[in-house]
């Protein structure tokens, strides 16, 4: 069994890092899930995620390839869920139901050293639930005692979580998305990781045509700060509209095509 899925670790690792090149790879590739199961598989979409993280951040390729393989492997604990179990968003989980999900960070552990994967692999897979300010799991260790490539890959996991769809669980767009995560950055992931991520997508969203909950219709044309995590919208009448400024509007869908 091991030797198969480190096969098919080294098949992905050779799809994923040329689509790490472009970064509409983040947004398209919610698209491709729907005609396209293969994709959808959250593994896959974080490894794509954090491929890209590191190719931003100018990571060597061995480390590229070390983060990816990583990334794609963080969940393997969970194989030992139920598919029902699977299901379900984590922010429902209570109880029982919840501590069993926590038990996932170390059983991919064990399983990930018991294949003989190298470190930092099956660290990043205990790791990736713990928090910059010591508010995670499944140790509560604060950021300066994690593994860099944890980092990585626990804010291409929360980009995944907030992005993908789920039964009783509506889906953001990235603007919420990165919204949420330049707000979270300090307390719960690093600034380091997140920056580059947030700053080279805000700037590929650009020209992304959108529509708001009011149902007015516009584009995005700029961020009016570094530290500003909603755009200005030209709508169509050509007036300017800062979503920083009016929290109550949200974007309900965009097309980055135009």
């Amino acid at each position: 069994m091991g030797g198969e899925i480190k096969s098919a670790v080294s098949v992905l690792v050779a799809k994923i890092l040329p689509m790490a090149d472009n970064p509409a790879s983040i947004n398209y590739l919610f698209e491709l899930s729907n005609s396209t199961p293969e994709l959808s598989y959250h593994g896959e979409r974080v490894a794509i995620f954090a491929g890209i993280i590191a190719k931003w951040m100018n990571f060597e390729w061995e480390e590229i390839r070390t983060i990816v393989t990583a990334a794609f492997l963080h969940d393997a604990g969970k194989c030992k869920f139920p598919a029902q179990f699977l299901m379900k968003h984590p922010a429902d989980l209570q109880g029982v139901e919840l501590q069993l999900y926590k038990t996932h960070c170390q059983t991919g552990r064990d399983i990930l050293q018991n294949l003989n994967f190298e470190e930092p692999i099956p660290t990043v897979a205990f790791q990736h639930h713990e928090y910059m300010n010591g508010t995670g799991f499944p140790l509560g260790i604060r950021g300066k005692n994690m593994h860099q490539f944890s980092k990585i890959i626990a804010v291409a996991d929360a980009y995944d979580r907030l992005m993908a769809e789920r039964p009783g669980f509506v889906k953001k767009t990235p603007f919420d998305a990165l919204s949420l995560l330049a707000k979270e950055q300090y307390a719960h992931y690093d600034p380091f990781v997140c920056m580059p991520f947030i700053t080279t997508l805000k700037d590929h969203l650009i020209g992304s045509h959108v529509t708001l909950s009011d149902g007015r219709a516009g584009k995005v044309i700029f961020y009016p700060k570094d530290f500003a995590s909603l755009p200005v919208i030209e709508l169509e009448d050509s007036t300017e509209l800062n979503l920083n400024e009016n929290r109550d509007l949200l974007i309900v869908h965009y097309d980055i095509t135009g």
